[in-house]
């Protein structure tokens, strides 16, 4: 499923012109898996992807109290 994903983001970065992008999977319970991601910044993708994987990424915490509703440019990443 991760290859699938990863081959239909860069397939909608073409489409969309965006410059970055990645998926995550977010469970009910809270718990997130990073599933697939894009010519991430090289902060992000340092340390196989540490902040990405953490428990304070501002991402999932925007999305999971109902803040982050559409594709954004977080500059906090």
């Amino acid at each position: 499923m991760k290859d699938t994903l990863h081959e239909v983001l860069h397939m909608l970065m073409e489409i969309t012109g965006f410059q970055t992008a990645w998926i995550y999977f977010i469970e009910e319970d809270g718990s997130y898996e990073l599933m697939a991601e894009v010519s991430l910044p090289e902060a992000l993708a340092k340390d196989r992807k540490q902040l990405m994987c953490q428990n304070d990424c501002y991402c999932i915490n925007r999305y999971t109290k109902g803040s982050l509703q559409s594709a954004t440019n977080i500059i906090n990443c």
